[in-house]
């Protein structure tokens, strides 16, 4: 018996991944295109948008093309709709750390929020976030972060049975 117990603590040793080890996701800036893919319980088809997206200077900026051209910014200091040329700030709070910390790979900020369990290996990886504030269990049940080199998707399943897949590319 203490044979495997030391075998399987070798090998969750030597195959585990650490969240330090994802450390070099952390960024300040980098930029892509993007699929987006809403799963509304009790629709059949999925609402789909794509366009490209850009992270710098600690805010997203947010470009969908298709099917409609709209941009959005997302910063410290809100969340900010593109009208005829201008940033107008949008009535509704969102809560803009979080999309920040994920696009920024912040586990630090996501612990406070989050539990969070990471498995794979450094470039075939997959972080699961799961609410612990009150706010985010009544909203997800949990977000799911997958990549290699950088995050290559996020799906968020909501707690009313609605799901969302973000699919990153350059």
């Amino acid at each position: 018996m203490k044979k495997i117990l030391c075998f399987l603590a070798f090998f969750g040793f030597a195959f585990g991944l650490e969240i330090s080890e994802l450390a070099h996701l952390k960024v300040s800036e980098f930029d892509g295109k993007f699929e987006q893919s809403k799963n509304i319980k009790n629709f059949s088809k999925p609402i789909k948008s794509e366009g490209n997206f850009t992270f710098k200077n600690k805010e997203l900026f947010w470009n969908t093309q298709k099917p409609v051209v709209n941009s959005v910014k997302i910063s410290s200091e809100g969340t900010f709709a593109l009208i005829d040329g201008k940033w107008i700030k949008s009535q509704k709070d969102y809560d803009k750390n979080l999309f920040l910390n994920i696009i920024n790979f912040d586990t630090d900020a996501l612990k406070k929020d989050f539990d969070i369990e990471v498995g794979g290996e450094k470039n075939d990886w997959e972080m699961l976030l799961k609410p612990k504030n009150i706010w985010l269990k009544k909203i997800f049940e949990s977000i799911k972060i997958a990549g290699g080199k950088k995050p290559k998707s996020i799906k968020m399943l909501e707690i009313n049975g609605d799901t969302s897949e973000i699919l990153f590319y350059e």
